[in-house]
């Protein structure tokens, strides 16, 4: 095991829901989100990498006028202690008005089903979109954590986490 490899597992573990995450230091956002809903336009059983959990795609959904802004695509981890987004989307003319963060929440709060919010951790982070996934880690937002991204050379490896459990 390479030393990054070591180290980022070492970082991704230390953000588990029951102990703090770097994003505790920083100020809560006083920006309001606005409210998004989805409706699912894809499972699938097969093949997922987060098997024998579905990877699912929604389209998102403004809240206040049923338009489209958006989709993700997502899927539960087989220990059910956080979620993998393999995409998220939002429409050009809806970008940075808080959109994305409320779609990631959104997909958090439907996966851990009224427990503690689950971690969210992208699928090899595309480089245009390092600093989106840095500036949420950055921010304080009520029931979101964001860890490292899961490359995927870091996939077998993953997957070799979910096969031991937790203690």
């Amino acid at each position: 095991m390479s030393i990054i490899v070591a180290l980022k597992r070492i970082f991704v573990n230390a953000f588990t829901p029951d102990k703090m995450s770097l994003n505790a230091e920083r100020e809560e956002s006083h920006r309001e989100l606005p409210e998004v809903r989805f409706l699912e336009t894809s499972r699938f059983l097969n093949g997922s990498f987060v098997a024998p959990n579905p990877w699912i795609i929604v389209q998102c959904i403004r809240s206040e006028d049923s338009v489209v802004i958006g989709h993700v695509s997502y899927g539960l981890s087989p220990l059910s202690d956080r979620v993998y987004i393999g995409e998220i989307f939002v429409e050009p003319e809806y970008r940075r008005k808080g959109y994305a963060r409320s779609m990631l929440l959104a997909v958090t709060r439907h996966c851990s089903a009224g427990a503690l919010p689950l971690p969210v951790t992208a699928l090899h982070e595309a480089s245009y979109a390092q600093s989106f996934w840095n500036n949420l880690r950055a921010d304080k937002i009520s029931g979101l954590t964001v860890t490292i991204d899961v490359r995927h050379g870091d996939m077998d490896e993953e997957k070799q986490r979910w096969a031991v459990k937790p203690t």
